[in-house]
């Protein structure tokens, strides 16, 4: 099921991805995100960061799959497969927590640009990385 897969990829995508996750609502947005989210524990360097590393694993090898699976060989068809799978499953997701939901349309927004952002970030190490290690 997994033939194809770079695991160096997809463990170097997982770090860059967790440590922007970090980066942007640990510190850059970090009241923002506060205040919007202030029932969600506060993201720093503590176990509740670290046990984001999981689904952000989960989501990179279900990307880096995809990309197998549609053939996505080349960087613009990694981006595009990629934005497709975002905005079709991901993004919808935030769109429905706000409509149905109730959650705030800023960090709903905020979270499905950072989202797009990572993802395509991942589809681009991915893909630079496809080729440099052992599948």
């Amino acid at each position: 099921m997994f033939k194809g897969i770079n695991w160096v990829a997809v463990i170097a995508a997982t770090v860059v991805v967790w440590v922007l996750g970090y980066i942007c609502f640990g510190v850059v947005f970090a009241n923002a995100y506060g205040q919007l989210a202030p029932a969600s524990p506060a993201i720093g360097m503590n176990a509740n960061s670290f046990a984001l590393v999981v689904p952000v694993f989960v989501s990179i090898v279900v990307l880096a799959w995809v990309l197998v699976k549609t053939g996505s060989t080349s960087l613009e068809s990694a981006l595009a497969t990629t934005f497709v799978v975002c905005i079709g499953f991901d993004t919808t997701v935030y769109a429905a927590n706000y409509l149905t939901g109730g959650a705030p349309l800023q960090l709903m927004a905020m979270l499905a640009v950072f989202d797009l952002v990572t993802y395509l970030i991942a589809a681009v190490i991915l893909t630079l990385l496809k080729g440099k290690a052992a599948a």
